[in-house]
């Protein structure tokens, strides 16, 4: 649903313009656009996109131009080969017969290259960049065919995005063309409402009817899963990660606290995520004040953080402290906390939902033997994109159904991210973990619903921490882990 084209030269000239939306500070920009809004401002609008699209597509000019680069790679990787070569340390090259020049090589010794240099060769990154830059264009000038409603441009310092708000129109080009069309996921749920999404709230009814539903377990027994929720810590603070009291220095303290008891009973990794960077930015400062922190750390589990490497000035989760890597010298993050788990026994890993390690990581194993998911990851209400997603939702709702599609769009969108990120820890048959759900709100059976189905039949509401705490202890020995 998203095209993005980067280092737009016309930037400049398309800010001017009025826009449904921005963010700017005194390093970066952002604006909306709807499309023909985007056009106009451009100075494109007399140009016909269709036919251009056309022509693309029929002359497979993209993919010509992908087939002369590998070409070009091949040649210049040819004359490279070519120009230190010869006899008695006498070089050949087929540019040049000037004599050759000496160039220290490795070990200390010396080859013989020719003085005359052939013609630059791009780099693989300039190849690479060539290869797909004519694929980026085509898919941005196919975007901008969309409906003038359906879809925004993003236009920011860092280039433009094409976002897709409406995706029944691409999609129902799918169901025309198709004699069956299979969706296959598994964050898909609430169904209902992806359909909605996918074919309009128009002809959702008549496709439901229409829909063959199958759904299967997961491959690992209930045995090996426990789930329970957590509403309240050791000093029964009641811990609800609502944004206007998720810095109450007393629910920070006790979810420290609460971290600190588990880490009694589970040998292996543990993985702790938040809602969002600045989130886990301030929860660890405040531990390292409290000492907490060290305490934490004193049972022989080294900490480590996921941090934002996103630019975006739309996101919550954006704390700029540095790369996803820890250093240019240093193993990434990754391979440093599993290198402490197996070395030490355990570690613990703080991530972000929606960030790099949250989709797409397996922590299988002794890697994710428990993980607690810190409130609810509702996206960011100040984002321009949900804005205008949500205006166009506006007061639809789909019949049988409680609650207009906005609404319901960001729950919907809670859960999914929900569901991605605390999935990571079981990964086969023999693997087995706990699911920790820190937030009162995990009370509401509504909410609860929203889980798979394989995680919702092991999970174990619990309304105190001793009975959250009892239960991960029964869950661990049952599993002959032993205790720190």
């Amino acid at each position: 649903s998203v095209s993005s084209v980067s280092s737009v030269s016309s930037a400049s000239s398309v800010s001017s313009a009025s826009s449904v939306s921005s963010v700017s500070s005194a390093s970066s920009f952002c604006h909306l656009f709807r499309l023909n809004e985007f056009s106009f401002s451009a100075d494109v609008d007399n140009i016909n996109l269709f036919p251009l699209v056309t022509y693309i597509d029929k002359s497979r000019l993209h993919h010509k131009l992908q087939g002369f680069t590998a070409w070009q790679q091949q040649e210049q990787e040819q004359e490279r080969d070519q120009t230190v070569s010869g006899d008695h340390g006498r070089p050949y090259s087929s540019h040049s017969a000037h004599p050759a020049t000496p160039v220290s090589g490795s070990g200390g010794s010396s080859r013989t290259a020719s003085a005359s240099t052939a013609p630059a060769a791009l780099s693989s990154v300039d190849i690479h960049n060539q290869r797909h830059a004519m694929g980026r264009i085509h898919a941005f000038l196919q975007a901008m065919t969309a409906k003038d409603l359906d879809a925004r441009i993003e236009v920011s310092s860092y280039g433009f995005r094409f976002i897709l708000l409406n995706p029944s129109q691409p999609f129902q080009q799918v169901l025309q063309e198709a004699r069956s069309t299979v969706l296959v996921g598994g964050t898909m749920e609430p169904l209902e409402d992806m359909i909605c999404e996918l074919v309009g709230v128009e002809k959702a009814k008549e496709q439901l009817r229409r829909l063959r539903r199958f759904s299967c377990g997961h491959v690992v027994p209930p045995t090996n899963l426990e789930v329970v929720t957590l509403g309240c810590g050791p000093c029964k603070t009641e811990l609800r990660f609502v944004y206007s009291q998720r810095s109450n220095p007393a629910m920070i303290k006790d979810l420290g606290m609460s971290l600190r008891n588990i880490l009694n009973v589970v040998s292996g990794g543990i993985v702790v995520f938040f809602p969002s960077y600045a989130y886990e930015a301030q929860v660890y400062q405040s531990w390292a004040k409290s000492g907490l922190l060290q305490s934490i750390e004193s049972k022989k589990k080294k900490l480590f953080r996921e941090r934002s490497t996103s630019s975006s000035s739309n996101s919550d989760n954006n704390n700029n402290e540095d790369s996803f890597s820890s250093g240019a010298e240093e193993p990434p993050l990754l391979e440093q906390y599993s290198n402490a788990v197996r070395r030490d026994g355990g570690a613990i890993l703080h991530c972000v939902v929606g960030g790099k390690l949250s989709e797409g990581i397996n922590f299988s194993d002794e890697l994710g033997r428990c993980v607690i998911l810190v409130g609810l990851p509702y996206p960011n209400q100040n984002d321009p994109i949900l804005r205008e997603k949500l205006a166009q939702l506006g007061e639809l709702t789909l019949d049988g159904q409680s609650g207009n599609l906005a609404d319901r769009y960001c729950d919907n969108k809670c859960m999914k991210a929900v569901n991605q990120s605390i999935g990571r820890a079981i990964r086969h048959r023999n693997d087995y973990a706990a699911i920790v759900l820190v937030d009162s709100r995990w009370r509401s059976v509504e909410r609860q619903r929203a889980l798979p189905r394989w995680i919702r039949e092991c999970l174990k509401p619990t309304d105190t921490f001793p009975q959250a705490f009892s239960s991960l202890a029964r869950f661990f020995r049952s599993h002959s882990v032993p205790t720190s």
